[in-house]
């Protein structure tokens, strides 16, 4: 439920910027199943064209707000398909994790 909920505000955000989304990526303890009843949602959320800093900060502002309206703790992270290309094999990095242990 949660899940839905987490994927509609996220796409009805992008739309609202005029954004296309490519996916959205749970990771962290919920992808793994570890996490605990206070645990937050981890969302990678991949665009398809570039998204400026402020936009990207205003995305998660909006998106971060709307979710707790649900009470649903979340942590949102902004890539397009070209940052997530780049940073995909940098070993250590969230996109590099959210890639090797998350599902959309």
């Amino acid at each position: 439920m949660a899940e839905d909920i987490i994927k509609e505000v996220i796409n009805e955000t992008l739309k609202a910027y005029n954004l296309e989304g490519e996916k959205i990526i749970l990771f962290g303890s919920r992808a793994r199943g570890t996490q605990r009843k206070d645990s937050d949602w981890d969302i990678l959320v991949v665009v398809k064209q570039p998204v400026a800093k402020e936009t990207k900060q205003k995305l998660f502002k909006e998106i971060t707000e709307r979710l707790s309206y649900y009470l649903i703790p979340c942590d949102v992270i902004i890539k397009s398909v070209k940052d997530l290309e780049f940073y995909k094999n940098f070993y250590g990095t969230v996109t590099y994790e959210a890639l090797k242990e998350g599902h959309s």
